[in-house]
């Protein structure tokens, strides 16, 4: 995809699925910790929605991601972040000092307690509990969180750490009459 700059013609399911959740994500994060109380999860919500028409998704994905939204919002309602930017985009060389430039986009970058925080949104299908596999992977061979954190650093931001927001997908399927 990347050499040869083609995309597929379909997004795989769990992928727009995800796309569709991070749109309301982004748009409660948008609004989280600005003293708009409940105004994360009608955002979100109205994002969501939004995303979904245009991009001619599954209805019964649209009302997954509501739910999740709504348990998302009970979670982290009251939680003592502010945000500061969502989706920062930021464009650095590698930390290694390779002949390189790497680029990306935060999900979130959050003030709680007088420190900031990176936020990473994650949806899976996977078993998120502790101890899992999922974990160990992360912590093993993922890379993205202090790649995230180099480049926070970079444009001004004493990192405190990263928020690893992981959202465990309902395993529910809709069955045909």
């Amino acid at each position: 995809r990347y050499v040869l700059n083609r995309k597929g013609r379909h997004k795989p399911k769990a992928l727009a699925f995800g796309s569709l959740f991070h749109r309301g994500l982004n748009a409660w994060w948008f609004q989280h910790g600005r003293g708009h109380k409940q105004e994360e999860l009608s955002a979100a919500l109205d994002e969501a929605q939004d995303y979904a028409q245009k991009n001619e998704t599954d209805p019964f994905d649209l009302v997954r991601a509501e739910v999740l939204l709504a348990g998302y919002t009970a979670r982290w309602l009251d939680d003592g972040y502010s945000t500061v930017w969502v989706e920062k985009v930021f464009r650095s060389q590698l930390a290694s000092g390779l002949l390189a430039d790497i680029s990306g986009s935060i999900d979130a970058i959050a003030t709680k307690g007088g420190k900031v925080y990176n936020i990473e949104h994650k949806t899976t299908s996977a078993d998120i509990s502790a101890g899992s596999d999922y974990w160990r992977h992360v912590i093993a061979l993922d890379s993205q969180v202090s790649t995230y954190d180099d480049a926070s650093r970079t444009m001004g931001y004493d990192i405190a750490g990263t928020l690893y927001d992981v959202i465990r997908k309902p395993e529910l399927q809709p069955f045909k009459a």
